[in-house]
């Protein structure tokens, strides 16, 4: 109120000013204020007056702001602010004299740049047949500033830092603005979700800045792909995931070729400092409306399906079924309890015999990881592996594997009967994620040093895959240091993975198994033989030893042994048993041969 009164006073006292009516002194305090002052006039669309503010602001002379003319106002409002100016001129009828309407848009300057103008105007003159405003007096000032703080502001809050790409808000407002355009349109959309396979592995391996600069080049992949098929969006919605919206399907398998289409991009390996790094992606397909009607069931059964995708091998894509909201809420439950297990006595290992076929007698075995959960029972490895890979759980698992496996060899007999020179040894998994660890040979020391073991005989499996994710200077360093300590070290799943020829040259491994893939198709397919025989040359030739895993009849066997196999392991001897089955193993097997044997 006291503002009120006080610039009423002020009105007043100018007004009784004779001042006033000087044009030299209005003129005067016009130039000196900060913002655009004009007179505009409606019907011949041109400034009858503009104070010197419009040229510090658009460039424009007062002389040249006069000689636009008519159209000057559509010669300078931005094409899409036309429309509006042209409602906001027509509202102004409606206007009571004395009161000032807002408005704010864009006009061009003299070099051509859009600036952002917020006017207020009011009402100078009407025509006094019809009452309609003919000329309007007005301000204006430059917002363009504060116009690109706010939209760098709106962009920073909707799009990833790191790959440039929309993030999780704008995605969400994405698939909102689809779901309310399908529903009324009457068509369906699509919601893929991918996450990148063995990412993990490769951030903590090589570190956050390579995996940074990975998920950079993945993004420019995924969106150069997503823009040139024209069809969708893509976001990044943290970590190594990302989102697709297929906001129209113009074709039933539409989402299925675009996730074809991804995949495919992740067939070519991406350079980075030196490494060749190979990642896959696991991608899982939600359908509006069959599979949710609103934004957040599309998106966690997209994430739903994407597990699934998982699980069946990854580096594939799944449709979201019902069937898998049932697979979704026993794993949720499966890996609340993976996290007890081994508190609760529930895992235990077994172990799998490894028979010499020179000699055929037993020289090592394999520790197996099982779990009987109690209400899941016995939990197939395939299932709670790779999700105490996913979980991070493989580290507290893999360790206390390790204390137990060597705990239980102290145990044994120590030596294989009848060769009190060759200690049975006992073979070890170690996961990517503890390959992983910077401190990982410092732990294992510490286990030797509680278990007492002798060192010869603890051996450590890396399978390939764990060697693709880790296998880095650091994975090397790590390694060296294990063999050092007089640890052998084996790898696994050889053959299934990338640059195996390159691990046998870099790594210090003592032996090479090769994947029961290979061993299954022995006697079908002659390339897998020629494989085998392939890497038993080579290892041989690297002063390797080579084991074959899965082998299940004596034809492979027979076969295994002509082409200078050293070992097997499998069902044909024996599966994997509780450790108090293998002294009765050792004492059965102390004294057979080949040549007492010859048709086993």
């Amino acid at each position: 109120m006291a503002d009120s009164v006080s610039n009423q006073t002020l009105a007043k006292a100018m007004s009784d000013s004779p001042l006033a009516s000087d044009p030299a002194f209005l003129k005067q305090v016009a130039d000196a204020s900060p913002f655009i002052i004009y007179v505009y006039d409606i019907r011949e669309d041109r400034n009858l007056y503009a104070n010197r503010e419009i040229t510090a602001l658009l460039g424009y002379t007062p002389s040249q702001a006069r000689a636009f003319g008519q159209g000057l106002m559509q010669s300078l409002v931005h094409p899409e602010d036309w429309s509006r100016w042209q409602q906001h001129l027509e509202s102004l009828n409606s206007l009571p004299d004395g009161e000032f309407a807002a408005f704010e848009y864009r006009v061009r300057s003299v070099t051509g740049a859009w600036r952002w103008l917020r006017s207020r105007n009011l009402i100078f003159k009407r025509d006094s047949g019809t009452g309609k405003v003919v000329q309007v007096l007005g301000t204006a000032e430059d917002t363009t500033a504060q116009r690109e703080a706010e939209a760098t502001m709106e962009w920073q809050a909707t799009h990833d830092a790191l790959t440039e790409l929309p993030n999780r808000i704008l995605f969400q407002r994405q698939v909102t603005e689809a779901v309310r355009e399908a529903t009324k349109e009457d068509h369906d959309l699509a919601v893929l979700f991918l996450d990148l396979d063995g990412f993990k592995h490769i951030n903590d391996t090589l570190g956050h800045e390579v995996g940074d600069t990975l998920l950079r080049v993945v993004a420019e992949r995924l969106r150069t792909s997503i823009e040139a098929d024209g069809y969708g969006t893509i976001a990044r919605m943290g970590g190594d995931e990302f989102t697709v919206l297929l906001p129209n399907l113009d074709h039933p398998n539409r989402p299925q070729q675009v996730a074809e289409q991804l995949l495919a991009l992740f067939q070519e390996p991406v350079m980075l400092r030196g490494h060749e790094l190979f990642v896959t992606a696991s991608i899982g397909i939600s359908i509006f409306p069959y599979d949710g009607q609103d934004r957040e069931t599309l998106l966690r059964r997209a994430d739903v399906a994407m597990y699934a995708a998982k699980a069946q091998g990854r580096n594939t894509y799944q449709m979201h079924t019902e069937a898998m909201n049932v697979a979704a809420f026993d794993r949720l439950l499966l890996e609340g309890s993976l996290r007890h297990a081994v508190e609760r006595e529930e895992v235990t290992l077994h172990y799998q015999p490894q028979m010499d076929l020179a000699t055929g007698r037993i020289q090592a075995v394999e520790a197996l990881l099982r779990w009987r959960h109690e209400k899941f029972g016995d939990v197939p490895r395939t299932r709670f592996i790779p999700l105490a890979e996913e979980t991070g759980l493989i580290r507290p698992l893999g360790e206390w594997a390790l204390r137990e496996a060597c705990r239980q060899a102290v145990n044994w007999s120590g030596a294989i009967p009848g060769d009190s020179a060759a200690p049975l040894r006992v073979a070890v998994n170690l996961s990517a994620r503890q390959l992983a660890q910077p401190d990982v040979v410092t732990r294992i020391q510490a286990v030797l040093q509680e278990s007492e073991i002798a060192l010869d005989t603890l051996e450590l499996e890396i399978t390939e895959t764990a060697l693709l994710y880790s296998g880095g200077a650091a994975a090397e360093r790590t390694l060296h240091a294990l063999r050092d300590l007089g640890i052998r070290l084996s790898v696994d799943d050889f053959g299934t993975g990338y640059s195996s020829l390159s691990y046998l040259r870099r790594f210090p491994f003592n032996s090479v198994k090769i994947d029961q893939s290979f061993v299954r198709e022995l006697t079908e397919a002659p390339r897998s033989q020629a494989i085998i025989r392939a890497v038993i040359d080579l290892a041989h030739a690297l002063d390797l030893s080579v084991v074959a895993e899965g082998v299940e009849t004596a034809t492979q066997r027979d076969l295994l042994r002509s082409l200078g196999c050293d070992a097997m392991q499998g069902y044909l001897f024996s599966p994997a048993v509780p450790a108090d089955r293998i002294d009765a193993f050792l004492s059965a097997w102390s004294f057979w041969s080949w040549a007492d044997n010859p048709h086993f």
